[in-house]
């Protein structure tokens, strides 16, 4: 319901992304609901919309780490081997912020339909951003 009022406040405001984008952005401290995605997948960019290479992201259950993978030369990352549950996803890449966010995964598929899209903020600047692609 939040979500819903940010996102009309925003379009409202002149300022929403186009239609097949969903925006929220991350506060410090404060958890981002996103609705429950059947694969983890993604790309990292940093503020000037550049990729981030060699990022390893992490998905923790209950503070333990249950699978990491390094982004690519493009920022991307999959995981496509998640069991349903609660995550937390976690990115620590040098120089930046630490990106997390809270994740649930829902009848796991192999296939990505919907990337986040996760904006790292250099240290200093706010803790960042996420978009969901579909």
């Amino acid at each position: 319901m939040e979500l819903t009022r940010i996102l009309l406040a925003a379009m409202l405001a002149g300022i929403l992304l186009p239609a097949h984008q969903l925006s929220a952005e991350v506060i410090c401290g404060k958890k981002l609901r996103l609705k429950p995605l059947r694969c983890v997948c993604g790309r990292l960019t940093d503020t000037t919309g550049g990729p981030v290479p060699g990022v390893v992201v992490r998905v923790l259950k209950n503070g333990a780490e249950v699978a990491s993978v390094q982004s690519d030369q493009d920022g991307n990352f999959v995981f496509d081997e998640l069991k349903p549950g609660n995550y937390e996803l976690n990115a620590q890449p040098d120089g930046y912020l630490v990106f997390r966010t809270q994740i649930v995964v829902a009848k796991p598929e192999k296939r990505c339909r919907r990337r986040l899209a996760i904006l790292l903020e250099v240290r200093g600047e706010n803790c960042g951003s996420l978009v969901m692609k579909q």
